[in-house]
């Protein structure tokens, strides 16, 4: 009799044993989800080396081991940054315009986020790449505007000169001169200056010259 309920107390461990190890192997609310891993960011532009007077195509790709990653990447470097781009199989191509990098060496930074759909298998990762960018000296343009079109030789006039680059804003002075009339050397601020021509200083029907 001993033996027999030893039997039905060893049996009964053994079932629950095995009831244990079902729930904690599959059951409703017993999974087991997967971290997000970090996928690998290339960056790559289409040279290594540019004049400020270029601009650069920087191709960017992100790949990972569960599958081609989905979302969108954003370009940086110093002042610049991309607007965002969305990933095409996994790689996108944004175009830095000329000027848009400090001469130097720069440093190109990717940065990668996921969409809805790949936010559970890949986290946010940055990748960087390396160009230089060397100084070009350029031909700005530069914009005269006179207040008036027409004046008497007893009239002053306000003369506005506006100097423009492709890159940074140009820095420096500018002079103004017209027959036996040559203005004081006047420096720019934010690109533009304006100087005051005295009255009786032009002859009739003179035109005004621009040196910077």
């Amino acid at each position: 009799m001993n033996r027999f309920v030893a039997l039905i107390f060893v049996l009964l461990e053994f079932a629950i044993a095995i009831s244990i190890a079902a729930c904690g192997s599959g059951g409703s609310g017993g999974g087991t989800g997967s971290n997000p891993t970090t996928p690998t960011i290339t960056v790559t532009p289409a040279s290594s080396s540019i004049t400020t007077a270029q601009s650069l195509s920087v191709t960017i790709a992100v790949s990972g081991a569960s599958g081609t990653p989905t979302g969108s990447v954003v370009l940086s470097s110093g002042s610049y940054t991309s607007s965002s781009t969305t990933l095409s199989s996994g790689s996108a191509t944004i175009t830095i315009p000329a000027g848009s990098l400090a001469a130097g060496s720069d440093t190109l930074t990717a940065k990668y986020t996921p969409d809805s759909a790949s936010s559970g298998t890949y986290d946010s990762a940055s990748g960087t790449a390396s160009v230089t960018v060397t100084a070009l000296a350029t031909t700005p343009t530069v914009t005269v505007t006179p207040a008036s079109s027409s004046i008497t030789t007893a009239q002053s006039l306000s003369v506005t000169v506006a100097v423009a680059g492709a890159g940074a804003t140009p820095t420096g002075s500018v002079v103004l001169s017209s027959g036996s009339y040559t203005s004081s050397s006047t420096t720019l601020s934010s690109g533009s200056a304006t100087i005051t021509i005295p009255a009786g200083s032009l002859a009739a029907d003179q035109s005004v010259c621009l040196r910077k």
